[in-house]
C-alpha cells in the first residue's frame, strides 16, 4: 500500500514539474514512477504517454522511443503513443513509418487516456499525412488528407508549408483550390491569401472574380495584378471608382506603384492631387512621386507625420523589392535614408523578416552587413532566413559568425546545433533509400534528431530566463527573432536540392 502511495506521489509530483513546462525536473519522477509501476496498474498507460512526451520534448528521441515501444506492448491501441512516434519518425526521414503511425492514431477513434478538454484533434495527423503524401507524389491520398484539416486548428504558417509543397510536388493548383474549398473550415478571404503567399497570381484571381465577398479583396486583387505586371488593371479599378482609396489607404500604394512600373514611367500626380493631403499614405506617395517624377520635393511639417509617411515608405520600399523593382526599390530607400543607407538596409530587411519575406530579408540584411559586420542580431536574422529558405549550410555559417561577435550568448550555439543537425539529416535522408534496413544509419539519424530537439529545448529556456527578459526591458529584443526559428524542419523536404 506504501509502495503504491509513493508511486503516485512520485508520479503526480511529475505531472505537476511538466504541466509547468519544467521538463528536466520532471524527467527523474517520471522515471522512477515508471520503474515501480506495474504495466497493468491503473496509471500505467498515461504514465507511459506522458513521460514519452516530457522525453520527445527534451530531445530524448532514441529513448522516447524505447518508452513508446514498451509502452505499446502493453497497450497496443493507445493512439497518442503512435501520434509521438510519429513524430519522431517523420523528422527523421522514415516517411514509411511515420505514415503508418499516423493513419493507425486516425483509425483508432477510442482514447485509452484521460485527456483534457479539447486536447484530442486529428487536424496535425492529418496535416503530417498530407505532407508525407506529397512527398511520396500521391496526389490522391495528399489532397484527401487536406480535406480532412480543421483550419480553425492549424495555423497559416502550418498551411502555407504544406501548399507549396504540394505546388513543388507537382499538384495541379486547381485540385488543391477544389480540395480546400470542400474543406469547409476555410473561407475565401483566408484563401485568397494563401494563394497570394503561395504566389499563384493567377489562381487567386480567378478565386477573387467568382467570390461573393470580392468587394473586401480589393486589395489582394491588386498585388496579384502587380505580381503579374498588368497595371493597367490596377489603374482602371481606381480610375472607375476613386472612393476605393478613401476606404483602404494601401490602394493608393498600389496605384502609385502600377504607375511607376509602367513602360515608360507615369506619374500618379492626377489622383494624389485629388486625395485627401492630411493622409500620411497621401503624403507619402507625393513625397515618392515627386522624387521618382524628378520634381521638387514636398516638405513636411509635421515630425510625427515626418514618422509615419518614412515607415509607409520603407513599405512601399519592400513592396517594390518584391515586386523585383529593386533598382527602384534600393534608389527610393538610398533618397529618403540618405543620412544612413546602411541602416536603411538594416531596417528594411529586418521589417522584410518579421513579415515572412525572408527572400527579401536575406538580400537586404546582406547588404547591410557588407559594410558593416558587427551586427550579430542581423547574422542571426539571417541564419534564420536561410534555414526558412533551406539553405541549412549557409544558415550555420551566418549562425556561426553571431557567435563569433557575442561568444557570450547562448543563444547563438543553439542555432548552429540546429541548423546543422537539419543539414545533416537532409543529406543522409536524401542519399538512402533503405532507412530501416539500416539501423547504423537510423542511429544516427536519432542521435541527430536529439541534437536538434535538444538544442530547441535549449533556446525554450534562455526565453524564459531572467537574463534575457532583462535585455528585452533593455532594448535588445528578441521577439521578432526567437519564435521565428521554430518548427523550421517542419515540412522540410527530404531532397538536399530542395
Amino acid at each position: 500500500m506504501n509502495n503504491n502511495v509513493n508511486i503516485i506521489g512520485e508520479y503526480e509530483q511529475a505531472r505537476s514539474l511538466h504541466g509547468r513546462g519544467d521538463y528536466e525536473q520532471a524527467q527523474p519522477y517520471f522515471e522512477v514512477a515508471l520503474a515501480q509501476t506495474r504495466p497493468r496498474d491503473e496509471h500505467a498507460l498515461q504514465l507511459y504517454w506522458e513521460y514519452s512526451l516530457c522525453l520527445y520534448q527534451l530531445g530524448e528521441c532514441a529513448k522516447a522511443l524505447s518508452i513508446i515501444e514498451e509502452g505499446l506492448s502493453y497497450y497496443p491501441d493507445c493512439r497518442e503513443l503512435f501520434f509521438i512516434r510519429g513524430k519522431i519518425y517523420y523528422q527523421i526521414g522514415l516517411l514509411d513509418q511515420s505514415r503508418v503511425c499516423f493513419a493507425k492514431y486516425i483509425g483508432i477513434k477510442t482514447s485509452l487516456l484521460n485527456y483534457p478538454e479539447g486536447v484530442r484533434d486529428n487536424s496535425t495527423a492529418f496535416w503530417y499525412l498530407s505532407l508525407i503524401y506529397a512527398h511520396e507524389g500521391k496526389t490522391e491520398e495528399a489532397l484527401s488528407s487536406l480535406k480532412l484539416l480543421d483550419m480553425e486548428n492549424i495555423n497559416f504558417a502550418k498551411l502555407r508549408v504544406l501548399g507549396s509543397l504540394f505546388i513543388k510536388s507537382g499538384i495541379n493548383i486547381k485540385l488543391l483550390i477544389e480540395s480546400l474549398r470542400l474543406n469547409k473550415t476555410i473561407n475565401e478571404p483566408y484563401l485568397a491569401q494563401l494563394l497570394l503567399k503561395l504566389e499563384t497570381y493567377e489562381a487567386c484571381l480567378e478565386l477573387i472574380n467568382h467570390s461573393d465577398k470580392k468587394y473586401s479583396l480589393h486589395m489582394e486583387w491588386m498585388q496579384c495584378q502587380l505580381h503579374l505586371g498588368r497595371y493597367h488593371e490596377v489603374q482602371s479599378m481606381i480610375d472607375e471608382d476613386a472612393s476605393l482609396i478613401m476606404i483602404n489607404d494601401n490602394l493608393s500604394i498600389y496605384y502609385c506603384i502600377s504607375k511607376w512600373l509602367q513602360s515608360p514611367r507615369q506619374s500618379a500626380a492626377p489622383l494624389l492631387a485629388n486625395s485627401d493631403h492630411n493622409s500620411p499614405y497621401v503624403q507619402a506617395c507625393l513625397l515618392m512621386e515627386e522624387f521618382i517624377m524628378e520634381k521638387a520635393q514636398v516638405i513636411l511639417e509635421s515630425t510625427e507625420l515626418k514618422n509615419k509617411t518614412n515607415s509607409i515608405i520603407m513599405k512601399t520600399s519592400l513592396e517594390l523589392f518584391s515586386l523585383g523593382a529593386s533598382p527602384l526599390a534600393l534608389d527610393i530607400v538610398e533618397h529618403f535614408f540618405s543620412w544612413n543607407r546602411i541602416e536603411a538596409y538594416r531596417e528594411l530587411g529586418r521589417k522584410a523578416f518579421k513579415l515572412g519575406c525572408f527572400q527579401e530579408a536575406k538580400t537586404l540584411l546582406e547588404r547591410s552587413i557588407s559594410h558593416e559586420g558587427d551586427q550579430a542580431e542581423d547574422y542571426y536574422r539571417l541564419g534564420l532566413a536561410s534555414a526558412k529558405l533551406g539553405f541549412y549550410k549557409q544558415a550555420a555559417e551566418y549562425f556561426l559568425q553571431a557567435v563569433a561577435l557575442h561568444p557570450e550568448n547562448p543563444l547563438y550555439p543553439c542555432l548552429v546545433y540546429e541548423s546543422l543537425a537539419i543539414h545533416a539529416i537532409k543529406i543522409l535522408v536524401s542519399k538512402s533509400d533503405c532507412l530501416m534496413d539500416n539501423p547504423q544509419l537510423r542511429n544516427e539519424l536519432l542521435r541527430l534528431c536529439t541534437l536538434k530537439r535538444k538544442s530547441k529545448r535549449l533556446r525554450q529556456l534562455l526565453l524564459r530566463s531572467e537574463n534575457n527578459r532583462e535585455k528585452a526591458d533593455s532594448g535588445y529584443n528578441y521577439s521578432d527573432i526567437y519564435y521565428a526559428v521554430d518548427d523550421i524542419s517542419e515540412g522540410i523536404a527530404w531532397n538536399i536540392n530542395a
